[in-house]
């Protein structure tokens, strides 16, 4: 994206608007091409059409400077935990030395030249990023391009350098949470930037595992599944840092029903054996039986059920289970539907729909959707935080977990868990 919303997927299509993205006067450009075009490293063609959108931009303005951002991850192994750079990177870092030899402003700035790097739980999957990776990215560009910026200012009497952050620190240093006990209203952090002049005084958070807690925009730390993470708060000037602990315990325990190995951590009857591949969960092809627990829950009234995805498949319709695309979760006569691609979930009583929430994109990140019923209050949850709620008539349930999967593509299941109390 150009930030004008001019949204695109190949150099190709960038380079024929041209002319309509660059239809006004520019000084500093910053290019960010994706995996899709940066898996084509050995394509003369993409070479040449990255080559063709530089030079219209100095011909549009023979002074820009460009900041040519690499492709991060690159070629990300999950199983064997490696990640090298694709050919791509190197390719836009031999134009920018080209292009400063010739007298242009041109720097690229390498997206993975930070420690911050989870590589493990910062990618929502092998080639997007979630709120963690989106900081790091633009700390990396602002290594390169805050200095690059200062020097444009025009050095005058007037002229009064911007103040940049020297420090940051957290009201709290760690906060101990009960897991799904604070979907509603969350831990408040509040960040405090030094010196208080600081130009850009902003800050970005992320959190190191969304299956513990989850933090938003504002600070607010909400907890999600028992066990212990960290809470991070960056400077967008300058990428300072500072953390806070979270630990989350969970209320009448955790009955985990399976995770990234869910066959070590519970028997499961029916499905396809041939869908667990790597100890994972894939859905690959329809499957015609439901996979249902050995374990059941006995009568209680409060319980969580979560499902969490990664990848994505066909959207299907929330409420007609013919319809491909779905994953269904469900305890009792409570149950938890879900698109495959993450765009919508809805939670149902039976057959009717007691809440339900569509994201309004699709979900390629990974994703989770979680029920909470708490003595005849529903509420549906997505990655933590809640996005609608219902109420039913039940005030206790009980039963065997049930999940049925209705995906035709590849989609790897991270994990279903249920907590009761």
């Amino acid at each position: 994206s150009d930030g004008l919303g001019n949204s695109t997927y190949y150099l190709e299509n960038i380079l024929n608007k041209k002319e309509e993205i660059f239809n006004r006067d520019f000084d500093v450009v910053v290019m960010m091409i994706g995996f899709n075009d940066g898996a084509l490293a050995n394509s003369a063609l993409a070479q040449n059409n990255y080559r063709a959108i530089l030079d219209y931009i100095y011909q549009r303005n023979a002074d820009a400077v460009v900041f040519c951002l690499g492709v991060a991850p690159s070629y990300y192994n999950v199983e064997q935990g490696v990640c090298t750079h694709t050919d791509f990177n190197e390719k836009v870092a031999g134009f920018c030395e080209e292009y400063t030899a010739a007298g242009k402003r041109a720097y690229y700035v390498d997206t993975w030249d930070s420690e911050e790097w989870d590589k493990n739980s910062c990618f929502g999957d092998t080639v997007h990023f979630n709120e963690k990776g989106n900081a790091i990215i633009a700390n990396c560009l602002a290594k390169v391009a805050l200095p690059v910026l200062r020097e444009m200012n025009v050095a005058d009497a007037s002229y009064t350098p911007p103040v940049s952050p020297t420090g940051i620190t957290l009201d709290k240093s760690s906060v101990s949470l009960v897991a799904h006990d604070s979907f509603g209203e969350g831990v408040q952090l509040k960040v405090t930037v030094a010196p208080a002049n600081a130009e850009v005084a902003s800050v970005v958070w992320g959190s190191s595992d969304r299956r513990v807690a989850t933090v938003d925009e504002n600070g607010v730390v909400r907890a999600v599944g028992a066990g212990t993470c960290t809470v991070t708060a960056y400077t967008f000037d300058g990428g300072i840092a500072a953390t806070c602990a979270v630990t989350v315990t969970a209320e009448g325990g955790d009955s985990l029903v399976f995770d990234d190995n869910m066959k070590a951590a519970a028997t499961w009857t029916g499905g396809n054996d041939a869908f667990f591949k790597n100890g994972k969960y894939y859905g690959n092809a329809i499957d015609p039986d439901p996979v249902t627990s050995v374990k059941t829950v006995a009568a209680t009234d409060r319980f969580f059920l979560s499902l969490n995805t990664r990848n994505y498949c066909f959207n299907g319709s929330l409420t007609d289970q013919t319809q491909n695309g779905l994953f269904t979760l469900s305890l009792g006569d409570l149950k938890l539907r879900i698109t495959g691609i993450g765009y919508a979930c809805a939670v149902l009583l039976g057959d009717t729909v007691v809440c339900q929430y569509i994201h309004g994109d699709y979900c390629i990140d990974r994703v989770e959707y979680g029920l909470l019923y708490d003595k005849g209050k529903v509420t549906l949850t997505r990655n933590g935080a809640p996005v609608a709620s219902g109420t039913c008539a039940a005030q206790r349930f009980s039963g065997s977990i049930v999940f049925h999967n209705q995906n035709p593509n590849r989609v790897l299941i991270r994990s279903i868990r249920v907590s009761a109390w």
